[in-house]
């Protein structure tokens, strides 16, 4: 695992192996704006607990955005919730590493395409991506979640 690369949760500068290591993770790459926050990160605060189920410790949903834009987001409801945490890939390094950054925003940042894949132990075992950013059709949480089951087997829900 990656001991160089950082992201931020919160004001705080994390490691991946803090964030990864012995965690079952679905990550979700996403690049900002109304399809993001009105409908892939929603839809994952929404099906948290049909994720814990299914053995998910957290969903990390990861941005090239400012860690201070981040916070902002992090804060709306409907954004967050006690598995879901929004964090900051600042300056682009994790997204440049899984070869999905689409070059830079007008204030100078990186941009990313939508993305969503399986960690495991700070593995990245299986990656879904959007033909376009502007797309929501294969890393939504409900495809997501078929992949999970493709990976680990259907978890009956617990009653």
């Amino acid at each position: 695992m990656r001991q160089d690369l950082c992201l931020w949760l919160g004001g705080e500068k994390r490691s991946l192996a803090s964030l990864f290591k012995g965690k079952k993770v679905m990550v979700v790459g996403f690049p900002g704006g109304k399809v993001c926050t009105e409908k892939h990160i929603p839809g994952y605060v929404q099906m948290t607990d049909m994720f814990e189920r299914k053995g998910v410790d957290k969903v990390l949903c990861v941005t090239p955005m400012d860690p201070a834009a981040v916070q902002e987001l992090a804060s709306r409801p409907g954004l967050t919730s006690p598995k879901v945490e929004l964090v900051s890939d600042k300056g682009g390094a994790f997204v440049r590493l899984l070869g999905l950054e689409l070059g830079s925003q007008a204030e100078g940042g990186p941009q990313c395409q939508r993305y969503a894949g399986i960690v495991e132990d700070g593995i990245l075992l299986k990656v879904k991506v959007e033909r376009s950013p502007a797309e929501l059709q294969h890393t939504d949480a409900k495809s997501m979640c078929e992949l999970w089951e493709a990976v680990y087997g259907h978890v009956p829900s617990q009653q």
